[in-house]
């Protein structure tokens, strides 16, 4: 099993970032697409599947917490570094999300009226 919850967990946290900065589904559905595209075109495992890429990483006699194990390199401690510095940037950045909408007055809520004094 190994870090694969903690990377998962930290994952959705990250993308989730990604979501609050920019109000967006670009950014978040942007970088799991790129993540996903490295990691099968450099030749390592896609969520637990195996993947044909440019190389072919050979991490035989490996510990499993740095090499990620059957999972792939999801699963490791490169990823666990590479989303908490990602998580750090996202929560230090301001983001480009436009404010808030003010709320509205529901429709079933007729506005309160003060008689003029």
């Amino acid at each position: 099993m190994g870090s694969r919850p903690v990377t998962t967990f930290l994952a959705g946290w990250m993308l989730g970032l990604c979501y609050l900065r920019t109000r967006h589904l670009a950014l978040p559905v942007g970088v799991h697409m790129g993540w996903n595209w490295f990691l099968g075109t450099m030749g390592f495992g896609v969520s637990g599947k195996e993947a044909r890429g440019w190389w072919t990483p050979v991490f035989e006699g490996r510990p499993e917490w740095l090499t990620g194990g059957a999972y792939g390199l999801e699963a490791s401690i490169f990823c666990v570094v590479v989303l908490s510095v990602a998580i750090i940037a996202l929560t230090r950045w301001k983001g480009s999300a436009a404010p808030e909408p003010e709320a509205l007055p529901r429709p079933n809520e007729a506005p309160v009226l003060t008689p003029p004094m």
